[in-house]
């Protein structure tokens, strides 16, 4: 391999990474107080909003860490049965932005758009699912998926095998379209893939 073969090797990557680097630069920016605080508000308003539409009481409101969770809620509810449905709510929210975010994939838009949408609308919430599933569907703690479903058996985890896997599918198909001609190249999304699975090893020790 001569000296201008290796250069484009190098330059090619370092050019792409830059693309991407420009493309994402707001949402980067947005990374360090969304995960500190603002998935956590969202999170934990979806649980106040299901109490609220029980017709409950909420009596605290916290998006700060402690006692082995991230933010919490204490409410009254008139009928105690129900609070499954309100350890539900986060699911059921983030479940619906990204059916929201696949429905607005059929139109166009701009890259920097295109990729706002996929990122805070599937990537985000589909990672919040993921950080309550996979403790839950591998018994390594409580959570809310624990409230909301009880123990998971078999034909639970069957149902969220066949969820996740929709849910991986559907965000293929709305990544690709809302990405355009401005996806990131394929090494890229493996380099990402590698990332998260060790993430994912480390974190909840798999």
């Amino acid at each position: 391999m001569n000296t201008t073969t290796w250069s484009r090797a190098l330059i090619t990557p370092l050019d792409q990474t830059w693309a991407q680097l420009r493309l994402h630069a707001v949402h980067l920016l947005l990374v360090p107080p969304m995960a500190l605080v603002g998935v956590t508000f969202l999170h934990e308003l979806a649980h106040a909003a299901m109490v609220w539409a029980l017709g409950g009481t909420v009596t605290a409101f916290s998006v700060l860490p402690g006692e082995g969770s991230l933010g919490h809620i204490q409410y009254l509810l008139p009928d105690p049965a129900l609070s499954p449905l309100v350890a539900a709510g986060p699911t059921l929210l983030w479940a619906g932005l990204m059916a929201l975010t696949a429905g607005l994939s059929l139109w166009r838009w701009p890259p920097v758009v295109g990729a706002g949408l996929f990122w805070w609308g599937y990537a985000v919430p589909l990672g919040d699912i993921l950080w309550h599933a996979v403790p839950y569907l591998s018994a390594r703690g409580e959570n809310d998926l624990n409230h909301a479903m009880g123990p998971p058996t078999l034909d639970v985890c069957l149902f969220w095998c066949v969820c996740l896997l929709g849910a991986f599918g559907l965000g293929a198909v709305a990544f690709w379209r809302l990405y355009g001609a401005h996806r990131p190249p394929g090494w890229m999304l493996l380099c990402a893939g590698a990332l998260s699975a060790l993430v994912a090893l480390v974190t909840f020790g798999l």
